[in-house]
C-alpha cells in the first residue's frame, strides 16, 4: 500500500467538511468564486446515501490498473469539522448533513484517489461552506486542524517535518460547479527515511450537495488525463444529483 494510506480520511472543508486528515490541499490565489444563490426552503427531501453513492468516484471513471479497496473513513470527522468551524468563525454545517457517501480508495502503486459526497437539509449550508473557501483564513484553518490529526495518524516514530497547504477558490477553467481546488505537501520522516506526500483536492457544489475528490501521490503523480476524466464525471453526477 502507498505511504499516503497512513493518512486517513478526516473532515473536508465543503459542507460535511471532509478534511483529508493529511488535508494536503491548496493552490492559494485571490480569485473569487460565484456563490450558489437559490431559495433556502424546499419541500423536496435532500439526496440520500444511495444517490450520493452514485456521485462519488466510480470504478468506470478510471482506466485499467486501479484497485478499489475499502474506504478509509476517519472517526474524527465530527471533531475536525467543529474545530474547522471554530477557526473560521462559521456554523458547523456537518450537524445539518442529511447523508454522506464515501467512494472506495482507488489505489495504483503509490497513487491514491478518494472521494466523498454529502447532502444537507438546508441550501444555506452549501452557501456557507462555499463562501468559507474564498476566505483567506481557510488555508491556515485547514492546516491547523490537519496538523494535529496527521501527527496522530502517522506510524509510531514518524515525525512531520514540514506542511504546506493552500486553497484556490473558483473553477480554474474546469467545470462550473467546481468551487475550489486545494493542494499541499507534507514532508515527514519514518524509519529513518524522508518521505513526501502530495495531495490535490477538488471541491464541487450543487444546491444541497457538496463533493470532494482527493488525489494523493508519493513520488509519481496521478496523470493529468486521469484527473481530468474523474473531475468531469463527478461534476456531471453532482449536477444531476442536485
Amino acid at each position: 500500500r502507498p505511504i499516503c494510506r497512513f493518512v486517513p480520511v478526516g473532515v473536508a472543508a465543503l459542507g460535511a467538511m471532509t478534511l483529508l486528515a493529511a488535508a494536503c490541499s491548496g493552490g492559494g490565489s485571490s480569485t473569487t468564486t460565484t456563490l450558489i444563490t437559490v431559495p433556502v426552503s424546499s419541500t423536496v427531501p435532500p439526496p440520500g446515501e444511495p444517490q450520493l453513492s452514485d456521485i462519488v468516484v466510480q470504478p468506470s471513471d478510471l482506466p485499467a490498473g486501479w484497485k478499489a479497496e475499502p474506504a478509509s473513513v476517519s472517526g474524527t470527522q465530527v471533531a475536525d469539522s467543529a474545530a474547522y468551524a471554530r477557526c473560521m468563525g462559521i456554523p458547523n454545517t456537518l450537524t445539518d448533513a442529511a447523508g454522506i457517501a464515501f467512494s472506495p480508495d482507488f489505489v495504483k502503486g503509490a497513487l491514491l484517489i478518494t472521494s466523498t459526497a454529502t447532502s444537507f437539509h438546508s441550501k444555506t449550508d452549501v452557501q456557507t461552506d462555499t463562501a468559507a473557501l474564498t476566505n483567506p483564513k481557510a488555508s491556515s484553518c485547514f492546516e491547523s486542524v490537519a496538523r494535529s490529526r496527521l501527527s496522530a495518524a502517522l506510524p509510531a516514530g514518524a515525525t512531520v517535518r514540514s506542511f504546506t497547504l493552500n486553497i484556490t477558490p473558483g473553477s480554474g477553467g474546469g467545470p462550473v460547479n467546481v468551487v475550489a481546488t486545494a493542494s499541499g505537501t507534507v514532508v515527514f520522516t519514518a524509519s529513518g527515511h524522508r518521505l513526501s506526500l502530495d495531495d490535490e483536492v477538488v471541491f464541487f457544489a450543487a444546491p444541497r450537495i457538496e463533493a470532494q475528490v482527493a488525489f494523493y501521490s508519493t513520488g509519481a503523480t496521478v496523470p493529468a488525463s486521469v484527473k481530468a476524466v474523474v473531475v468531469q464525471e463527478v461534476s456531471a453526477r453532482v449536477s444531476r444529483g442536485s
